[in-house]
């Protein structure tokens, strides 16, 4: 295969970023599709960049995606698959599919699925370790999740890529006209936390850190944003309601990039407190605004960040996260110098745009050696696979 020229096919579950990465490669292919699996990926951006744009099957509980998906793949018939989020059907059908390399992006929870809240199948289990084992080359967003592909037996080449953010989107802007655009009170404190509202996110633990910062800011107020898992979204409510904050937080639901943009640039303190995943886009992204940030310490985080240096850097529960929130609001000409140097490693490490040059670059190296798995070994894994999918059928009949 002559890796000069390449058609590439990108495949998303659904993942936000995967929009972005996809057009930061764009250019470094010579034509490149997107599979957009639930539909509900923004492929004005794509398309503005020569990206084709593919929709599966919309119906998300869809027992037949899966032929929908192989089906798109054989009348591609790409060179290279990319899969964003190592972990699910569409990987186990990219693998299974067999007619060409497999790269993935391999984004923390995929892979570090004993931690945190998670409950993953054993098949389910098996079947990761099994296509990152198969796969060419994965890009994996911090060093910690590099370790742990190898301890999975992985041999192909990985490469640690924190993406993060387009730089000409997510920039310094100015707050007070932001809070108008929003129609947010130009006087208030703004705690934010954008990330969704999912049990491993630990939103609930913002929530109950709140009293503490009312008590110095009596009139600051916390916005949660992002998509949510209704059970969890009932408890965090709850919790709410149990504290009496429901006319100081507020929940926004899911928004355009545009938005968030905004969102970021009207607050005085953005909060992260994930039990576990790779390296968080959201931390990336609000660095390059300028904006303070105060982030759980999970293990790989110091990769990047020091706390005081150019992050606030907490433990996950109430008190300590009230604590780093004070800290922010507390000291102008220290919260200055950390925002600068967030900044700096924001421009250093997470400009999204050299990061896609460089994964296509590792890409291609990474398929100059082609050895194509064996029958048997390809026999072996749609066997599981498909005792995965029975597992799986009979679990949602049962219901």
């Amino acid at each position: 295969m002559a890796i000069h020229k390449m058609r590439v096919c990108v495949i998303s579950p659904g993942v936000v970023h995967a929009v972005p990465r996809t057009v930061a490669i764009a250019d470094q292919f010579d034509e490149v599709h997107f599979i957009d699996i639930e539909g509900n990926s923004d492929s004005r951006p794509l398309l503005a960049h020569g990206v084709v744009y593919h929709s599966s099957d919309r119906e998300g509980k869809s027992l037949n995606r899966g032929r929908v998906l192989q089906h798109l793949l054989g009348t591609i018939r790409p060179d290279v698959i990319v899969c964003h989020y190592a972990s699910g059907d569409h990987y186990f059908n990219a693998i299974g599919y067999g007619q060409c390399p497999v790269a993935s992006i391999v984004m923390g929870n995929d892979a570090f699925y004993d931690e945190g809240d998670m409950v993953v199948p054993f098949l389910a289990k098996l079947l990761v370790r099994m296509s990152l084992r198969r796969s060419y080359y994965l890009s994996a967003k911090s060093e910690l999740l590099a370790q742990c592909l190898k301890r999975y037996g992985v041999t192909a080449p990985i490469d640690v890529n924190y993406w993060g953010a387009d730089m000409t989107r997510f920039s310094p802007g100015h707050r007070l006209e932001a809070r108008r655009q929003l129609g947010l009170d130009e006087k208030a404190i703004l705690i934010l936390s954008s990330r969704a509202l999912e049990p491993r996110l630990n939103i609930h633990l913002i929530v109950e850190a709140f009293p503490e910062i009312l008590q110095s800011y009596s009139n600051a107020s916390l916005i949660i944003l992002g998509r949510s898992s209704p059970d969890y979204k009932r408890q965090v409510e709850d919790t709410v309601s149990r504290l009496n904050l429901a006319d100081r937080i507020s929940f926004r639901g899911d928004v355009s990039q545009d938005a968030l943009l905004q969102y970021y640039q009207a607050s005085d303190c953005v909060v992260s407190v994930a039990q576990c995943e790779g390296f968080p886009n959201t931390v990336l992204e609000v660095m390059a605004c300028k904006v303070p940030v105060v982030v759980g310490n999970i293990p790989h985080i110091d990769e990047l960040l020091e706390n005081n240096r150019n992050a606030w850097i907490c433990e996950k529960n109430p008190q300590a996260i009230a604590t780093a929130i004070l800290a922010v609001l507390g000291d102008a000409t220290n919260r200055a110098a950390i925002v600068d140097a967030a900044y700096a490693t924001a421009m250093k490490f997470a400009d999204i745009k050299k990061n896609g040059i460089r994964f296509s670059y590792r890409l291609k190296q990474s398929l100059t050696n082609i050895q194509p798995a064996s029958r048997v070994a390809q026999l072996v894994f749609k066997a599981i696979f498909l005792l995965y999918r029975i597992q799986r059928k009979i679990t949602h009949y049962s219901r």
